[in-house]
């Protein structure tokens, strides 16, 4: 059937245990993509692509986005009447009107995300997959809201414009198909995501970087990293990781640093980062 089927059959020697082939998959899809036939690796993209969605959604969990507290005049759909306030003021009256009832009603935080995707040599192979979730996860709970994608390397390419429709598979594919190589150019990706929040129309604003935070080119992010409103950093840990760097960071960004000891845990880290900050 020809060498590309060969290596198919070569990805596909994945340990039996792990029930999640369509994630095994995903995970090797990055790293197996260019030794493919177009038809094979649309199939296996679409598969990953899937996985990806499903592992997102059961990645989340409640999240319990916060929401103001309004009282006003009654309107059909609010959430429930303030029976203390609406006491207060039909209360000596002879007869009352509809607009006598309070309500409550709770209206969700708006919030802009950009997040950004260190996508340089180190991040090659399976960690672009797991950077696809939690991407997706962003998307899925920013759903009503503003969100971007950035990935960075020696340069920033936007692969999801703040305000763009764009179907999640779409931007998961993109991310998919990223070649991971190059330097780590911290100051060009904290500048692409901070032009994406600019762009955004109203609400909070928020930053997210995914990064070992090794800085090799670009060597002065804080400056961009302090004109954030809100710049949190995710720092997987490794031999080549600086924490340093990402402390910083996230302190000029009035932000928090999450570190995860391998990639696996991202999605748990925007999980947390999400409850504390959406």
């Amino acid at each position: 059937m020809g060498a590309p089927n060969l290596v198919i059959v070569d990805a596909l020697k994945l340990p039996a245990e792990n029930g999640d082939f369509g994630w095994l998959l995903a995970q090797k899809y990055p790293s197996i993509k260019g030794r493919l036939e177009e038809r094979e690796r649309e199939a296996i993209r679409k598969i990953a692509i899937e996985a990806i969605l499903r592992r997102a959604l059961s990645s989340l969990g409640p999240t319990k986005r916060s929401a103001k507290l309004r009282r006003e005049s009654y309107r059909p759909g609010a959430d429930e009447i303030d029976l203390e306030a609406t006491w207060e003021r039909i209360v000596g009256k002879p007869d009352y009107q509809a607009e006598d009832i309070i309500v409550e009603t709770r209206e969700r935080k708006k919030l802009a995300c950009s997040l950004m995707v260190d996508t340089s040599l180190s991040m090659a192979g399976e960690k672009l997959a797991v950077a696809a979730v939690g991407a997706s996860m962003l998307a899925i709970e920013l759903r009503e809201d503003n969100y971007s994608v950035v990935t960075f390397n020696s340069q920033a390419r936007v692969v999801k414009e703040m305000g763009q429709r764009k179907d999640l598979r779409s931007v998961v594919a993109d991310l998919l198909g990223t070649d991971a190589f190059g330097y780590t150019n911290m100051e060009e990706g904290l500048r692409a995501g901070l032009r994406q929040l600019e762009r955004a129309p109203s609400g909070e604003r928020l930053g997210i970087m995914i990064t070992d935070g090794k800085c090799s080119e670009g060597f002065h992010p804080e400056r961009v990293a302090a004109c954030y409103p809100k710049l949190c950093v995710i720092m997987v840990e490794s031999p080549h990781s600086d924490a340093g760097t990402c402390s910083l960071l996230a302190e000029l960004g009035r932000g928090k640093v999450y570190r995860v000891k391998e990639y696996s845990q991202i999605p748990g880290a925007i999980q947390k980062l999400l409850k504390e900050f959406a």
